[in-house]
């Protein structure tokens, strides 16, 4: 089983590599929350890498596969002291994220030889994510202290626009999209994302 395992995936990164036209890069910041008090209130601030490949290249269009690797920061802090109540809650959270999707894109940056100023994608794949949580939490004299770093994973989504760049536009080009993570395993909370980035 695990040598039918390895020889399938050899074969299909072979594929990939008999077939791509070009690698590609993105780096920049995104934005991630969830539905989630904390989050949705104070969003993950944090920067994006994506790396990829491209394949079946044409004028107009490109399939590609990507891995968009984000890491995330976000905190609150809450205090209150009235009527000799004191209340504090201090609440920091880390966030990584990478799914693998395949795209489809047209225009603007699907590929070397698009020679258009604009274009836009869309991609679906699957995800892994792990968060790390730190609460302390006091109520008069006393407190609290939690942690966890849970683990999941679940279906993504990304859809976005780019725009080219300098004299050199067919390969560098400015990137706005957003992306969703469904969780199904482990936190079931949907991560919503928005980034830029700089592909070159």
């Amino acid at each position: 089983m695990k040598k039918s395992l390895l020889i399938s995936l050899f074969c299909v990164t072979a594929f990939l590599t008999c077939h791509s036209q070009h690698f590609t890069n993105g780096l920049g910041i995104s934005i991630l929350h969830d539905e989630t008090n904390y989050s949705g209130n104070n969003p993950y601030i944090g920067i994006a890498y994506t790396p990829g490949v491209t394949f079946l290249e044409t004028r107009k269009y490109a399939l590609s596969i990507t891995a968009p690797f984000r890491v995330g920061y976000a905190s609150t802090y809450f205090s209150q002291n009235s009527n000799d109540t004191i209340v504090i809650d201090d609440w920091q959270s880390v966030i990584v994220q990478l799914p693998v999707l395949f795209n489809f894109a047209y225009g603007a940056g699907s590929s070397q030889k698009a020679p258009a100023r604009f274009g836009f994608f869309v991609g679906a794949g699957y995800g892994v994510q792990l968060r790390y949580y730190h609460e302390v939490y006091q109520f008069n004299e006393t407190k609290s202290i939690g942690t966890s770093s849970p683990f999941s994973t679940g279906a993504t989504f990304s859809a976005g626009i780019r725009l080219a760049v300098g004299r050199t536009y067919r390969r560098k080009n400015i990137e706005l999209g957003a992306g969703y993570l469904l969780g199904i395993t482990g936190e079931d909370h949907n991560i919503i994302s928005y980034h830029v980035l700089f592909n070159f």
